[in-house]
């Protein structure tokens, strides 16, 4: 299987306002669309990966953030504990 190319090893970079795919410079950094004048910049490389990454660690602390005693409630002599799901 081939690997897949990169845009921005291709050499160019999409707008994030109109769209449009441009052959991006590295050295001009911020060089405008030629369309709508947004400045052009490249995708972060490693996007995707955080983005896993922190959607990996808000689903392993999910429950422990729900399931745990969040307040201790004391009334009269009598006390208990609270979570967010009750």
């Amino acid at each position: 299987m081939k690997p897949v190319r990169q845009a921005l090893s291709a050499g160019l970079v999409r707008c994030p306002v109109c769209g449009l795919v441009c052959e991006h410079v590295l050295a001009l950094q911020d060089l405008p669309c030629p369309r709508c004048n947004t400045p052009l910049h490249p995708r972060h490389p490693e996007s995707l990966s955080q983005t896993w990454a922190l959607l990996l660690t808000g689903l392993l602390l999910y429950l422990p953030a729900n399931l745990l005693p969040v307040m201790y409630n004391s009334f009269a002599g009598h006390g208990g504990e609270s979570t967010i799901l009750g």
